[in-house]
This record gives structure tokens, sequence and C-alpha cells, in this order.
């Protein structure tokens, strides 16, 4: 097993240069750096699955089974209730349930529950037992029956249609007191709840397509139907919606007007070859709107054959996945960037330092890793709260990343602690006016609100390369 060079880094104090270990807290940020990313990789997967079931999936029922299975994964499902709003009968319906609570009917009127409550908000949350309390007291929800009051903490996300308008809620709650949520469930049911959403939307289109001609009208993905030759010869609402063509302008074009260029020939040949011999393809596409606007399609195309078994038509049923897209980038972010100060966090210092070694190695020169621990911000949350302490870890990220050079990287570790990156050095005295840059950065006040913080630093650093063969890992 490979292990940390046997030259500690070197720690700058009034006393001289002295050798320091590795914290715990170090070890704890790399733990917690991996989590991270790991959870971050199971969401996507679930995305991936719930956008695979929306199609696969023969109902919505099986769907439904599909959503709490998955989301069991990541997050306390013990209580688990995706509701749903029936407006024909001005009902809240409990689509899918992972327990049987005697508290929770299968339908009830729609009133003042907290599916209602968290539908008008429009947006995913986490309500612990005090809120639950202070929501009852103002009014804004009503228990219903007196044994609901077991619950104790809430989690809910709106499922939310193409027309922007909330149809049911993702739930979850606990009644035990060693239960809770954490604040970053909110954030990854809700991306989950976006992906959901589009799911059981493009279901409902499906099975509603089969069961009357009427809801093409209305259905919330667009769909468009061809002849034999590939000529349209209808679209829908949504369509239009999507494309920005209107019918007419459409009607009798062939559905290359919507091609984006960005598949080579090769895939379409793949597309129809599948088309003729299943019957359908599934995947997702690049294509273009009317203003010129190129925007990814999740797309099925089914053949309709008549009762010889000749093809009579195509159907195509699309939604625009550009939302999934931006969750995508956005979960990316969150497993190479810090949260808070939207600087590189270990998983990509440690990625960027790789290539930084190859490159040193190439160039004969030198590249330091400084190691940066805040003194005296501990005092500061303590005294002023964490918000005025993450505000100072921001102002203080900024102005350290400007003391470096362009190319340089700063990343924090987690905490107050921070590394900075300084490549394409002849020798090691050439890194001293930047590392006391870096301190004394530190040493200037930082004004927070109508706050004049200050704190310092102390810095340790270590050099690439060695007289050992170390690694990135090892370095870090």
């Amino acid at each position: 097993m490979q292990t940390r060079p046997e030259t500690p880094p070197i720690k700058a104090t009034d006393d001289g240069p002295t050798l320091e270990t590795p914290s715990a807290e170090q070890y704890e940020a790399l733990r917690q750096t991996a989590q991270k990313l790991f959870r971050s990789a199971q969401i996507q997967a679930i995305l991936r699955e719930i956008a695979e079931a929306a199609v696969l999936s023969p109902s919505t029922d099986e769907l439904y089974a599909l959503v709490y299975r998955t989301i069991a994964r990541v997050l306390p499902t013990r209580f688990f209730h995706i509701n749903l709003v029936d407006e024909s009968a001005n009902e809240v319906v409990v689509a899918f349930r992972a327990a049987e609570v005697d508290f929770v009917p299968d339908r009830r009127p729609i009133g003042k529950g907290l599916t209602e409550y968290v539908m008008r908000q429009g947006h995913a949350m986490y309500l612990p037992p005090e809120e639950l309390v202070r929501l009852r007291e103002q009014g804004e929800y009503d228990i219903g029956t007196a044994s609901s009051a077991e619950m104790r903490h809430y989690l809910g996300a709106p499922l939310i249609g193409a027309n922007g308008k909330s149809f049911g809620v993702i739930t979850l709650f606990v009644t035990g007191e060693a239960e809770f949520f954490l604040q970053d469930d909110v954030e990854v049911l809700s991306i989950i709840a976006s992906q959901v959403s589009m799911a059981i939307s493009r279901k409902r289109a499906e099975e509603q397509l089969r069961l009357a001609a009427s809801v093409f009208t209305h259905a919330r993905e667009g769909i468009m139907i061809t002849d034999a030759d590939g000529k349209i010869i209808d679209v829908n609402e949504t369509f239009s919606q999507i494309t920005g063509y209107a019918k007419r302008e459409v009607l009798g074009q062939n559905p290359r007007l919507l091609k984006s260029g960005r598949q080579d020939p090769a895939f379409y040949h793949m597309l129809w070859r599948n088309l003729i011999d299943q019957g359908h393809w599934t995947g997702e596409i690049w294509n273009r709107k009317k203003n010129g606007e190129c925007y990814p399609q999740m797309l099925t195309i089914s053949t309709v054959r008549d009762g010889k078994g000749d093809i009579g038509h195509f159907v195509a049923v699309f939604s625009d996945i550009t939302a999934l897209k931006d969750n995508e980038k956005r979960l990316e972010h969150l497993a190479h960037y810090d949260a808070l100060t939207s600087l590189p966090n270990r998983v990509l210092l440690a990625d960027r330092m790789k290539q930084a070694m190859m490159q040193t190695l190439r160039r004969r020169q030198l590249l330091a890793v400084v190691y940066l621990d805040l003194d005296g911000f501990k005092s500061v949350n303590d005294r002023y709260g964490h918000d005025v302490g993450d505000q100072l870890l921001v102002n203080l990220s900024a102005r350290l990343k400007l003391a470096l050079r362009e190319g340089d990287t700063l990343a924090r570790l987690g905490g107050d602690e921070f590394v900075a990156m300084l490549l394409d050095l002849p020798d090691t005295s050439t890194c001293l006016p930047m590392l006391e840059r870096l301190l004394a950065v530190t040493r200037q006040s930082i004004e927070v609100g109508e706050l004049d913080l200050e704190v310092s630093a102390s810095l340790g650093v270590t050099f690439y390369p060695q007289d050992d063969d170390i690694d990135a890992d090892q370095l870090l």
C-alpha cells in the first residue's frame, strides 16, 4: 500500500520552519468528498433509470414503484408517498405509498394539506417539527386527524408539468425522534422530482394516447405523426410550444426541417433500421427550433402498421430535456467544486495535480503545494454565527485567488483549510514572494456587512518532484 512521503510539509512559524503532519480534519475532508462524489454518481444513475422507465415501464404504477426503489437508495423512505391531484374529482390521490399509514387516506378532498402547501410554494422543502407546528398555528395547513401529529419531519418536492403547473408531490416523512432529514436532501429530492415530473408526464401521455385520440391535443409532450413516406400529417399544441412552429407551417413537410446537424448520417441510418426492424426507436437527439436554437430531446418514434402489416404511420413523442441536462451539469459542478466558494474541491485538485506533475517533469521545473490553515476562524463562527463565517470564507477565497498567478490553482479542502498549487517554479525560493502575498491577504481585515473581521493563517509547503517517487494522492 502506498504511503505519504517521508518528508512532511513545512510549516512557517515565528520560530522558523517546522515539520507538521496532516491533520485528522484533512483525512475527514477527503472522506466527505468521496461520499459526495459517490452520492452524485448515485443521483445521476437514478435520473437515467427514471428516464428509461418512462419509456419502458408498461404502466404508471410500475414507474411509481421504480421511483420509490431508486429514491430509497439515497433518502429515508419508510413513509413515502406520491400524491397526485385529480382535478376532475377535486381530490388529492395517493398514487403510490411505501407503507400502509392509517392517518393518510387514499383519497381526500383538496384542502389545506401539506401536499397543497408544497404545490403552492413551487419548490422542494424540508419541514422540521418546529416548522410544522408554526405552519399549523398560522393556518397554512390542517392536519385533518389527530393521529397525524405523529409526523415529526417532512420532506416534499412538487411534480411540475411542462406547462409549469404542479400536479402532485413526492412526500417523505419520519415519525421517530432519531430520524430526520438533512438540508442537502432538499436539493437531492428537487433534482429527482424534476426528472420524475418529466417521466410521469411522458408515461401519462403515452397511456392517454392509447386510450383516446382526444388526449393528443392536451399531451404534455410534443407529438408528431407522419405518413409512411415521412410527410407530417399532424402535430399537437405542445409540439408548437416546444419547437416554435405553428401546425400550418409543418403540415406536408418532412421532419428533417427540425434537424440540428449534430447527428451524422450513420445515426439516422441506425434510427431508421430500428424503426423498420423493431418497430420503435428511443433515445436522446438534438433538434433545432424555429428560432435556430438547438436543444436536447428525449424522443420515442413508433411504427404504426395497418391490418396487412404494412407501415401506415410513424408517431414521434418527445420532450425538451434541457432541464435534465442542466441538472447533470449542476451535479457535475457539485462533484468537483466547493459549494460555498466555488473553488475546486479535493477531487478536482487531485486531477489537476496529476496533470501538473507530468508537466513539471517535462519542463524540468518545480511544483509547490501550499497548505493554508486559517487561525481565528472558529472564534468568528462562534461569535457571529455560521452565515457570517461562510461569507468571510467567500470574500477571503476571492482575495486569495487574486494573489495567485494565472495558471495556479486555489482549492478548498473543507472548513478553513485551503490548498494553493504553484506551477513552473525554477527553484524553491521563487515561491517565497507568493507565500508572503498569501499570508498578507489573510492578515487584511475583511468586511462582512457592517463587520470588520480579522483572521490570520499558517501555511506549509511541499515540493515536487522529490527524492522518492510519489503520486498526487501522496502529495496531497
